[in-house]
């Protein structure tokens, strides 16, 4: 961590705040890189598809096509 880490023997942080602030460079090597926006969530997501079941019952169809015979 040595050739990574921010904090030398000069400087005057405690562990708390080296703690708080992070190791600078340990997930990114540029530490002046904007952080993506990309999470789990916006990755997968997909937009609900409709009707994703059915709208009409069985006996609502059974007496549509009953009703649609005594019609015709």
């Amino acid at each position: 961590m040595a050739h990574i880490d921010p904090v030398n023997g000069t400087e005057s942080k405690g562990a708390a705040q080296v703690f708080k602030d992070g190791h600078v460079g340990l997930l990114n090597t540029d530490s002046e890189a904007p952080a993506d926006n990309l999470t789990t969530v916006r990755v997968t997501y997909q937009p609900p598809q409709y009707p994703g079941v059915a709208t009409k019952g069985a006996k609502h169809r059974l007496m549509e096509t009953a009703f649609a015979q005594i019609a015709a």
